[in-house]
C-alpha cells in the first residue's frame, strides 16, 4: 500500500508528463496516453493534479481529446478554484465545441461531488 506521500509524489509525476508545454519527453508522448493519464488523474482525485490539469485546459495547443479529460478530471476532484475555470472555458467563443461541451459535463461532476 502506498503512503500519502507516495500517492503525492505519483499524481504530480503524472501532472508534469501531463503537462504538454513543459516537457520535452512530450514531444514522443502522443495525445492517447496523455489523455489516459487525465483519466488515472480524475480517478485518484487528488486536489495536487489541479495546477497541471488546469494548464492542459487552457492551452489551446493542446489535443481536444486531452483538454476534454483535463475538464472531467477537474469535475471529478471538485475543488472550489476549478469551477470559475470550468465556467470560462464551457462559455468561450475560441473554445472547441469539445471543451466546450466537456466543461459542462465536469461543472454537472463537480456539482455532484462538491455538494
Amino acid at each position: 500500500m502506498h503512503s500519502s506521500q507516495d500517492s503525492q509524489t505519483i499524481v504530480l509525476c503524472l501532472g508534469k508528463i501531463l503537462e504538454h508545454r513543459h516537457l520535452a519527453v512530450n514531444r514522443i508522448i502522443n495525445t492517447h496516453p496523455r489523455h489516459e493519464i487525465g483519466f488515472v488523474l480524475a480517478q485518484m482525485r487528488s486536489p495536487h493534479s489541479v495546477p497541471s490539469l488546469l494548464d492542459v485546459l487552457e492551452n489551446p495547443d493542446e489535443a481536444d481529446m486531452v483538454r476534454h479529460e483535463a475538464a472531467e478530471a477537474l469535475g471529478e476532484i471538485a475543488v472550489p478554484e476549478v469551477l470559475p475555470h470550468l465556467k470560462e472555458w464551457m462559455n468561450r467563443e475560441d473554445a472547441s465545441r469539445v471543451v466546450c461541451e466537456s466543461c459542462q459535463i465536469a461543472i454537472d461532476m463537480w456539482e455532484v461531488r462538491y455538494y
